[in-house]
Parts: structure tokens; C-alpha cells; sequence
């Protein structure tokens, strides 16, 4: 069985950001997709421009049971680190609607960003896996999937929902 700090179930953008900032922090990272490959949403988002963000997302732009957790997680990292990220990459991008962003060419420069941050922080990502049990235990969790037995002390399940 192989042992990581954090397993993250999904390979789309929530799962790759999570990936490469638990790897920029000296986690050992595994990400686990079920498809062939990652980030496949990401390509067909926004027409294939992707619309990575919103200049005016804010926390009263969502709802929430728990609302002091969207001040908590936008206060950490706001639209404009999101861009600065983009900006590192050479990525161009304009303003559609109301504070959308997209690329001005193709959402793979978002994709191949995502991708290179995680490769520079050192994670794995494994593709066509299925996620078949996982249990909890006191020591994290354990996963049995079509490509072995992984243990994580941290698991985040970054699926996302159906396009």
C-alpha cells in the first residue's frame, strides 16, 4: 500500500488548486481521476475559453448554511491571486460579462497551468481510476481503487458534479 499526506479524489480545477497548493506546502499529493485524463470540464468551460473567474465574486455572492466559511475561504484566496496565477503562466485573458474572465485563446492554457503547478510541487496524478471503497480510520484513510491500496492521512473529494 502506498502512503501520501493527502489523496484528492478529481483531477478537474477544485482538485488540481487543492493539489498543488497541499504540494507547494511538502505534502506528498495524490490526485485520482476517473477519466482518461485531467481537467476535461476545464476544456469545455466557457466555450472552450474557460471562464476561470469573476472580478466581483465576493461572499454575499453565495449561499451557504455556513456563510462565515465563504468570508473564511475568499479572504484566503481572492480572484486576484487567481489572476496572478494566470499572469505568472503568460496566459492572456479578457473581460466578457460582468467581471467574467476568459482566455482569449483556449482553456488548455488554464489546464497545462493547473498541470505544471502540480508537477513543480511534486504530484502524482494517476487517470483512469476508479475509487471502488474508502474507509476511515484513526490514522486517515484508506482506498482501495482499480490502480492499488493507497493510505492518506487527509482526503478531499474534489468530484464535481455532472457538466
Amino acid at each position: 500500500m502506498q502512503e501520501f499526506d493527502v489523496v484528492i479524489l478529481g483531477a478537474g480545477a477544485a482538485g488540481l488548486l487543492c493539489a498543488f497548493t497541499a504540494g507547494r506546502r511538502g505534502r506528498r499529493v495524490l490526485v485520482l481521476e476517473r477519466a482518461n485524463r485531467p481537467g476535461k470540464k476545464i476544456l469545455m468551460s466557457g466555450g472552450g475559453r474557460c471562464n476561470f473567474t469573476n472580478v466581483h465574486t465576493r461572499p454575499d455572492c453565495f449561499l451557504s448554511a455556513n456563510p462565515p466559511f465563504c468570508i473564511s475561504a475568499l479572504s484566503r484566496y481572492t480572484p486576484a491571486d487567481f489572476i496572478a496565477l494566470v499572469e505568472k503562466h503568460g496566459i492572456r485573458y479578457h473581460e466578457k460579462h460582468r467581471g467574467q474572465l476568459f482566455c482569449d485563446h483556449s482553456a488548455r492554457a488554464i489546464l497545462t497551468m493547473l498541470l505544471q503547478e502540480c508537477a513543480d510541487a511534486g504530484v502524482r496524478i494517476i487517470t483512469h481510476c476508479e475509487t471502488h471503497r474508502v474507509q476511515a480510520n484513526a490514522a486517515g484513510y484508506r482506498l482501495a481503487t482499480s490502480a492499488g491500496e493507497f493510505h492518506a492521512r487527509h482526503l478531499v473529494v474534489a468530484c464535481g458534479g455532472l457538466s
